[in-house]
């Protein structure tokens, strides 16, 4: 009965995750569905077109081949335009639908596609999340040391930008997956800084799973103590309306 008070509040963290996440899901479908309207209607140029293809993708969440169909138009005509930048983003956003559908081996190579096209847009951001993008997809198959390889080219050039979300985004999944692999240590060295960098940049979903994996790691260390103050400073983190703003497109 050790980690029985530790575990109850991480449970009750997750869940209140979980409840929020359902909630977001709502609002991009609601958002998806709007601009609907906008794409029936026609009549933008090719940016606008661009631009409005990317969050149709993002934010279709109910139709899982819609939302690759948009991705798949976005990338068809930033192709013809060689615009590698949108073309970074659709496939990007396809990566992410694969990935959804469980189909691991079409999103990892959807992602590779986006790291290439960001690189010709000379787009480091871009090229950094979607080495990250590939690292979480290896992380999920098992594969520990490609993980391990990408999370650090990942985190390796997130360093040279100002994107700090996006940084500490690499290093909180890096944590998650040396979490999984008992590398405790390690973990908490990733959970550290991106704690630090999300607290910094005000971003509180953030802050609050980081917290819930530096208690998850104490739970497992066996120091009750800091699991339960880091599980109560995450809850106590959640609140919905203050975390709602912190969501939107991601790349």
């Amino acid at each position: 009965m050790r980690f029985y008070i530790p575990y109850i509040k991480i449970s009750l963290l997750y869940s209140f995750v979980l409840l929020l996440s359902t909630i977001i899901m709502a609002q991009e479908q609601k958002i998806a569905d709007s601009l609907t309207v906008i794409y029936k209607k026609g009549n933008l140029n090719k940016i606008d077109k661009f631009e409005l293809l990317r969050n149709l993708s993002f934010n279709e969440i109910n139709d899982l081949d819609l939302s690759l169909r948009y991705a798949d138009e976005l990338i068809a005509l930033s192709t013809a335009e060689n615009n590698y930048l949108y073309l970074h983003r659709g496939y990007y956003q396809k990566g992410n639908k694969h990935r959804l559908a469980g189909d691991l081996n079409k999103s990892l190579a959807a992602f590779f596609k986006s790291a290439v096209a960001a690189t010709k847009a000379k787009y480091t951001v871009g090229e950094g999340v979607s080495y990250s993008a590939i690292a979480d997809v290896y992380s999920v198959m098992g594969n520990t040391k490609n993980a391990e390889l990408y999370y650090t080219k990942a985190i390796t050039l997130l360093r040279t930008t100002d994107n700090t979300i996006a940084l500490a985004s690499a290093l909180l999944n890096a944590g998650d997956d040396s979490f999984r692999n008992k590398k405790y240590d390690k973990a908490l060295v990733y959970f550290n800084e991106s704690g630090a960098l999300f607290k910094k940049a005000d971003y509180l979903i953030g802050t609050a799973y980081n917290l819930g994996n530096i208690g998850k790691v104490y739970a497992e260390q066996g120091k009750d103590k800091l699991a339960m103050v880091n599980m109560t400073e995450a809850i106590n983190t959640l609140s919905v309306p203050r975390l709602l703003r912190h969501f939107g497109l991601s790349d």
